[in-house]
């Protein structure tokens, strides 16, 4: 299932990157009318309180190319810092090493998390 998991993220990160060739194609020719449509496609309410008492996150908004150029990057991470850890660490020295490098990475933290929740059960590695 991990050896699937990361052809997907493989493919996923090719298809961000062509859709990044589309989105700056489309940026460059983008209309006043096309903004606007855009800018109606949103919630406005986004940011609205629905229940409780914790305070409303402000939503960032990012131009299409940042968001796909953050999508490709979570994508590759999740390809070498999850799916190569979970693949190639077959000793506890090489795991080590790899989460070494992936402790002094900047990487995101849902791939830290699906990292943890893979290798670690009943507070032990492994189990």
């Amino acid at each position: 299932q991990v050896t699937q998991a990361q052809k997907m993220a493989k493919a996923a990160a090719i298809k961000l990157e062509s859709l990044m060739v589309v989105a700056k194609r489309l940026t460059s020719n983008e209309s006043g009318r096309m903004k606007v449509l855009l800018k109606r496609s949103f919630d406005s309410f986004v940011t609205r309180p629905l229940v409780g008492n914790a305070p409303v996150r402000v939503v960032a908004f990012l131009n299409s190319e940042e968001t796909i150029t953050s999508l490709t990057k979570t994508t590759k991470e999740l390809d070498w810092a999850l799916c190569q850890t979970l693949l190639q660490g077959n000793s506890i020295g090489r795991i080590r090493r790899m989460l070494g490098r992936v402790s002094n990475s900047s990487v995101n933290i849902l791939t830290r998390s699906l990292l943890v929740l893979n290798l670690y059960f009943d507070d032990q590695l492994f189990g």
